[in-house]
């Protein structure tokens, strides 16, 4: 065997360098997801602060139906450019809320949505206050 092959071959220079890719490679898919959550994250949080907003309005009475409370969550959603579906009810002494939206609403690079995924659905579950 030449001599030549046989140095490249027992030779270690370039392993950090492909070590590095490697580490670049898995920094970089890592990175991605972090900056992927935040911005779902930002898309999910003005949403549920609508859903909790109406509940506590019907629950401490400045709301007397159900119907005030769903317009004011639907309203609130169509200022942040959601088309949403809110279905308010009273059982007892709770308020339960559902409020269905598409992906675009939460992940705003539509790959979820693309993928064929359902909707999702927002759920709450608040104590009335006060007695009709």
């Amino acid at each position: 065997m030449p001599l030549g092959i046989v140095r490249f071959a027992n030779s270690e220079n370039g392993t950090a360098t492909v070590e590095a890719v490697f580490w670049f490679a898995i920094m970089t898919a890592l990175i991605i997801l972090i900056t992927w959550a935040s911005i779902a994250f930002q898309g999910y949080t003005p949403i549920a602060r609508s859903i909790q907003d109406g509940n506590r309005q019907l629950s401490i009475g400045r709301y007397k139906t159900v119907a005030e409370a769903e317009a004011y969550i639907e309203r609130q959603l169509a200022l942040r450019d959601v088309s949403a579906d809110a279905t308010v009810t009273l059982n007892g002494n709770m308020i339960d809320t559902t409020v269905v939206v598409p992906w675009s609403a939460i992940d705003r690079s539509g790959f979820l949505e693309a993928t064929g995924m359902q909707p999702v659905t927002f759920t709450a579950r608040h104590r009335v206050e006060w007695l009709p």
